[in-house]
């Protein structure tokens, strides 16, 4: 085989004709000028004017931009140095392996010689000629490499046991209370115990043998891809993680630390196909439960709840083509449903939900509502809701004089919202419309400054929505309330439904009930769903009721006919 060569270089011009390892030559430019046999063999023939990072890595933009890696030829030009080597994982005759990359500035000449020398050959080498022992470099050099991965390394290796279903086990560990340390003792505190989790998992793996890998995924977690198909085995690793943590103390200042983490598993069938992308959303899934656990640890196994996360994915692939079309073609369609006086049986006030149509259907809003926030177009949203509103004013104003949007709380900070708004309500006004904006009780509180200054501005009310499961402050609530900001509280539907069989949901919705008559609030009871759920809230004295006992959400029209309102106080006899 003959050495390649681009352009006027020559092997030995250069002096690297009879190296024997994997060599390069690079402008400053990323241009490969020249391989050697070794590199060839290695890598490929990779044509003509190829920048090194699609010869080495096969990538279509620089490795630093995509790996997790240091580019040790980046490195060596920002830092001004003549020197500078970098272990890396690269492709070769053997599949991955790991190489310690050299990388030499030749001033004279303005190239760069890069040498790709295979860490186990380094390690061969240094043992063979009695310089430390195998047992010594294997423990601290060559069996870290084999455990700790980047991320680049661990999607592929996943995905290839995925592929050839050698995969069973993942477990995700991630830190407690970093950011509590962070700011409490320092990044330097937070960082020894990002260490601490990581030094546990890697000496309980080597410990452990197999093949078993574990990358850092994000800042504070860890993800473990097990070799081993039995269940014992993985509980037995994730154990020993577990007491080798807890029987260590990090000691910063004076300060004694304890490392503590939240445990998700997920077993995955070797039955099923699995793509990549499946099952980091089912282990982050997992993750998530278990930081809402007792025990901190969750476990999601191949059950029915797996299934239909798997089909929740599937669906939330197949809406984003259609949410941004709906979008781009501000084609969505306003459903209501209305909000009954459980006193009087009248429509006190219509809801206005967002629905995105599909082919005979439409999409489930739970999805198409999180891929909007996913794609940040939730002011957009908002913006089309707000204009298409004013086109049923009349009809609204038909059924009942109040109507109620919920909307995200970024659009409220938006200029160009703020003045859809304005023009909305004047528009509404006219139709002797009262507008009501409803925001979740974590948002309003999170933005009250804004929730007053825009009541001030432009009038009109805003209800706190799914009201009693989340973080609310008494104060603020009183304050928004006195202010003549907030008007109606929604109690959450998880606490509503079902209500008659949990005493700790009735004694919730008491409380909430007692605190909204107290501040002149009114309170809404969602998903009423039955007469025996009415007939408790109705006693607990919850001025207004919705859900699909009195109506689902429906079109306009539909709600215009005679027979709903007879429905509605036939329910409430």
């Amino acid at each position: 085989m003959k050495n390649k060569c681009y352009g006027p270089l020559a092997p030995e011009i250069i002096g690297i004709g009879e190296i024997r390892e994997p060599a390069l030559v690079i402008d400053l430019d990323d241009n490969v000028l020249f391989l050697n046999d070794e590199a060839v063999l290695e890598y490929g023939n990779p044509g003509k004017k190829k920048k090194c990072w699609q010869v080495i890595h096969g990538l279509d933009s620089p490795c630093w931009k995509n790996m997790e890696y240091p580019c040790p030829k980046k490195i060596m030009q920002d830092s001004q140095l003549d020197q500078y080597s970098a272990i890396h994982v690269h492709k070769s005759r053997e599949g991955e392996n790991y190489f310690l990359v050299s990388c030499s500035y030749l001033k004279e000449k303005r190239l760069i010689v890069e040498m790709h020398i295979k860490v186990s050959r380094i390690i061969d080498e240094m043992i063979s000629h009695g310089i430390l022992n195998a047992d010594d470099l294997r423990e601290v050099f060559y069996a870290k490499l084999n455990y700790l991965v980047g991320k680049d390394h661990f999607i592929k290796k996943l995905s290839n046991h995925l592929r050839e279903k050698k995969v069973r086990f993942l477990s995700i560990m991630d830190l407690r209370g970093l950011s509590f340390i962070n700011k409490f003792y320092g990044m330097v505190a937070g960082d020894l115990m990002i260490k601490s989790l990581e030094e546990a998992i890697f000496d309980v793996l080597r410990e452990s043998g197999g093949e078993s890998i574990f990358s850092r995924a994000a800042g504070d977690e860890f993800v473990v891809l097990h070799s081993t198909k039995k269940r014992s085995e993985v509980r037995k690793i994730e154990k020993a993680v577990l007491k080798r943590l807890a029987d260590r103390t990090l000691t910063f200042v004076d300060e004694h630390i304890r490392t503590r983490i939240s445990l998700g598993t997920l077993e995955i069938s070797d039955t099923k196909d699995y793509h990549v992308d499946e099952v980091l959303k089912l282990l982050s899934f997992s993750k998530s439960q278990a930081k809402k656990s007792s025990e901190k640890k969750y476990y999601l196994g191949m059950s029915a709840q797996q299934d239909e996360l798997l089909h929740e994915f599937h669906e939330k692939s197949l809406c984003f083509d259609e949410v941004q079309k709906a979008l781009s073609e501000n084609k969505i369609e306003l459903f209501f449903q209305p909000i009954v006086d459980l006193n009087t049986g009248e429509i006190f006030d219509l809801e206005a939900l967002v629905r995105i149509g599909k082919t005979g259907s439409y999409l489930p809003a739970n999805i198409f509502i999180d891929l909007i926030y996913e794609l940040d177009q939730i002011l957009k949203l908002d913006s089309l809701v707000f204009k298409k509103i004013i086109s049923y004013a009349d009809q609204i104003a038909k059924i009942c004089p109040r109507i109620f949007i919920n909307i995200g709380p970024n659009s409220l900070k938006s200029k160009q919202f703020r003045k859809i708004l304005d023009h909305t309500v004047r528009e509404l006004s006219r139709s002797g419309l009262e507008l009501t904006i409803e925001l979740t009780e974590q948002s309003l509180l999170e933005n009250a400054d804004i929730v007053k200054f825009i009541h001030d501005k432009y009038g009109f009310h805003f209800g706190i929505d799914d009201f009693g499961t989340g973080y609310s402050s008494f104060k603020t609530v009183a304050d928004l309330s006195n202010s003549g900001a907030v008007s109606v509280i929604k109690i959450d539907g998880s606490l509503t439904k079902g209500i008659q069989k949990s005493a700790e949901n009735l004694t919730i919705v008491r409380a909430i009930a007692g605190m909204a008559r107290t501040l002149n609030l009114k309170t809404i009871g969602e998903f009423i769903d039955n007469r025996v759920d009415l007939s408790v809230i109705r006693a607990i004295g919850v001025d207004l009721g919705q859900g699909y006992l009195f109506s689902k959400p429906v079109k306009i029209e539909d709600l215009l006919k005679d027979n709903l309102l007879k429905k509605i106080r036939r329910e409430l006899k």
